[in-house]
C-alpha cells in the first residue's frame, strides 16, 4: 500500500470514528429529551394514580441478627384528595396509620393490631399540616407512584450528565449527580439506566450515596421490573429490588446490608369518590359542622322511595278491594 493510500485510509477510518461519535452523541441527546417528556406525562396523570406497595427489607441489627420488616402501603387519590395507609409488621407487632387530606380537613389515624382507630391528628383550617417526613403528603405519596419516570428529573434533584452509549441498543445509560437540597441532605452519584423498548422507563439505578457531611458511603443497586402500561403506553412498575451496603465498624463484615423487594400493584383511575378520604370511612363521626353533599344518585332515591312506597301500597289496596267485592256480595 502506497504512503498516499495509507493516508487515505487512516482519513477514512478517523471520519467514520467521528460520524459515530456524533451519531451516539444525538442518539442519546435525543434520549435525554424523551426520557424527559415521559416524566412530564407521568406527572400529568399522577394524581390519579392509586393502587399498593409491599415492601419486605431484610437487613442486619446491630446484634449481628438478620431482621425483616414488612410494609404495606394503600395509595388513593384524586383531584383535592390524597390518601396513604401504612402497615407496619416486626417482631410480630403491627402498626397501622393512615394519613389523609380531603377538600375540607387532613387527618392522621393510628391503631395496634385488634384496637380501634385513634385520632392522632386533625387539622381544620389547614389540611396541608399532614405531612409525612417532613413532606407534604400529596408530594410524598407522587414518589413511590412515579417510579418509572422519576420526577426528581423533572424537578432538577437528580441531573443526568455525560451519556454512556449502551451495546446492545435497546438500554440508555446516563451518569447522574444528586446535590443537596434544603428537602435532602443526601449527596449521591451513579448511573441510571432506561430501556427504549419500555419507552424509556428506568429499569437500573447504580448509586453511591452519603448523607450530608458523614463521610461513610453507601453503596445502592436498584432494579426495576415492568409488565403491561398505566395509562397510554406509560410503563406499569410491578416490581423493584433494592441492594444496600454502608460502612460499619461494628459489624464482623465491617459493612451493614439490607435488601428489600417492593411489589406494586398500581392503576390509573380518575373516580375515586371523595367519601373514601373522610373519617366516616374508618367509622370516626364526622367534625363538628362538617357537611359532606349527598350523590344525586342517593337524593333521587330518597326522593323516589315514598313515591315507590305509596304506590306498593295502592295496588295492595286495590287487590284486597277486588277480593273483597264478590265475597261480600256472596254473603248479601
Amino acid at each position: 500500500m502506497s504512503k498516499k493510500s495509507k493516508t487515505h485510509f487512516f482519513l477514512c477510518i478517523l471520519l467514520a470514528v467521528f460520524a459515530s461519535v456524533i451519531q451516539t452523541g444525538y442518539g442519546q441527546t435525543d434520549a435525554l429529551g424523551e426520557i424527559k417528556i415521559r416524566c412530564e406525562q407521568m406527572k400529568e396523570i399522577a394524581h390519579f394514580l392509586q393502587g399498593k406497595s409491599t415492601g419486605t427489607v431484610t437487613f442486619d441489627s446491630a446484634k449481628n441478627q438478620k431482621m425483616t420488616q414488612v410494609t404495606t402501603h394503600i395509595y388513593k387519590q384524586n383531584v383535592n384528595c390524597v390518601l396513604m395507609r401504612e402497615t407496619l409488621q416486626m417482631d410480630g407487632r403491627v402498626v397501622d396509620d393512615v394519613y389523609a387530606v380531603n377538600s375540607k380537613y387532613g387527618f392522621i389515624l393510628s391503631r395496634k393490631e385488634g384496637m380501634e382507630w385513634t385520632v392522632k391528628e386533625l387539622h381544620l383550617t389547614d389540611p396541608g399540616k399532614v405531612t409525612y417526613n417532613n413532606r407534604k403528603l400529596r408530594e410524598h405519596v407522587i414518589v413511590p407512584l412515579t417510579l418509572s419516570y422519576s420526577q426528581r428529573l423533572v424537578d432538577g434533584s437528580h441531573l443526568l450528565s455525560k451519556p454512556k452509549a449502551d451495546k446492545s441498543g435497546d438500554l440508555v445509560v446516563f451518569e447522574y449527580n444528586q446535590p443537596t437540597t434544603k428537602q435532602s441532605l443526601v449527596v449521591g452519584k451513579g448511573t441510571m439506566t432506561f430501556d427504549r423498548k419500555l419507552h424509556m422507563a428506568l429499569v437500573a439505578v447504580n448509586a453511591i450515596s452519603r448523607f450530608g457531611p458523614d463521610p461513610k458511603e453507601t453503596s445502592t443497586k436498584v432494579v426495576y421490573e415492568y409488565s403491561g402500561t398505566l395509562k397510554g403506553d406509560l410503563a406499569k412498575l410491578i416490581k423493584r429490588t433494592v441492594q444496600r451496603s454502608t460502612p460499619n465498624v461494628k459489624m464482623p463484615s465491617g459493612v451493614t446490608l439490607s435488601y428489600s423487594v417492593d411489589e406494586y400493584d398500581l392503576k390509573y383511575d380518575e373516580n375515586v369518590p371523595d367519601s373514601e378520604f373522610t373519617l366516616t370511612a374508618f367509622g370516626i363521626p364526622e367534625p363538628k359542622g362538617i357537611i359532606w353533599d349527598q350523590p344525586r344518585r342517593l337524593i333521587w332515591i330518597w326522593w323516589g322511595l315514598p313515591g315507590i312506597i305509596l304506590v306498593v301500597l295502592a295496588y295492595l289496596w286495590y287487590r284486597w278491594r277486588s277480593n273483597a267485592g264478590p265475597v261480600a256480595r256472596a254473603h248479601l
